[in-house]
């Protein structure tokens, strides 16, 4: 081990060998790790001569001064018959550390979520046309075109923002490059056989990268009320057109909108997937968080 690896790991356990040994690069090793990192001391140096035990203890004590055997730091020794009780003393010790590892690391990697961007900004408008705080008192059509395209907005900068506070965490250097394919671009098959984990998942969630899509439902939020829903819903079947040209008749426009892009939403979905289609990847409960606060 080199003092990179060490500095980067998530836990850490060293073993104490039975027989003498250089302890200087043991020293280095166990400096170099953060102390929040949990770690495992398996002591077998009990097992040799009193002197060469003896010597061991004064160098953990001075590895791991006042924390030795505090939180986050585990000794496990073995006192005899090293063959029958080494498997049992590694088996328990591992457990405590990987539980001590998720109980107290304030950076524990989410699973994630893959979602297509372009569903992510129907489901946004959809939501803040009833968002309370936000019922207009006279339900005119170019209010509520405003209120849709400004959420797109709002939306763009808030996935632009987590995006900036994922560079500055922890986050942003997972995954680790032992979860990743050769070419060492994805994580394989993290979401399907063939759906994949991006090695620089975060990136797709910056201003350069959810513009684009963002702003073509924005573009497509652009115009009179009655062509916007016609434009929207121009591959609806009849009987869909005659429901939503029934709301718009009846002046119930934002649930006229809101009936246009839940069948929108449910139309992507059932086509076939295309090939240009841009995903953003979330952990979960991200994005229910996302939709709550635009605007």
């Amino acid at each position: 081990l080199n003092k990179d690896t060490c500095e980067a790991c998530d836990v850490a356990m060293f073993v104490v060998p039975p027989q003498p040994t250089d302890t200087e690069d043991a020293n280095i090793q166990f400096a170099a790790i953060n102390d929040s990192v949990p770690r495992l001391v398996l002591n077998l140096s009990n097992l040799s001569d009193w002197s060469y035990n003896q010597s061991i203890e004064s160098v953990l004590s001075d590895i791991l001064g006042d924390k030795h055997g505090g939180k986050g730091i585990f000794s496990a020794e073995i006192d005899d018959n090293l063959e029958e009780n080494l498997e049992n003393a590694l088996q328990s010790s591992s457990a405590a550390l990987v539980k001590a590892f998720a109980r107290n690391s304030d950076d524990i990697v989410p699973r994630f979520n893959l979602l297509p961007i372009s569903e992510l900004s129907l489901i946004c408008v959809r939501n803040v046309l009833w968002k309370s705080g936000f019922s207009l008192k006279k339900e005119t059509e170019d209010d509520i075109l405003n209120l849709a395209r400004t959420s797109l907005l709002s939306l763009v900068s808030e996935l632009d923002n987590f995006w900036c506070k994922i560079m500055q965490s922890r986050l942003s250097d997972w995954p680790a490059r032992e979860f990743l394919d050769e070419s060492g671009v994805a994580v394989p098959s993290y979401f399907s056989q063939s759906e994949h984990l991006p090695k620089k998942w975060a990136d797709a969630l910056s201003r350069s990268s959810v513009e684009p899509d963002v702003m073509e439902l924005h573009a497509s939020l652009t115009g009179t009320f009655r062509y916007v829903i016609e434009h929207l819903s121009n591959r609806a079947p009849m009987d869909k057109k005659h429901e939503f040209d029934e709301m718009y008749e009846t002046k119930q426009y934002r649930r006229c909108l809101e009936s246009v892009l839940i069948w929108k939403e449910g139309k992507e979905k059932a086509d076939p997937i295309p090939p240009n289609i841009r995903y953003i990847y979330l952990p979960r409960g991200k994005v229910q968080e996302i939709v709550e606060t635009v605007l």
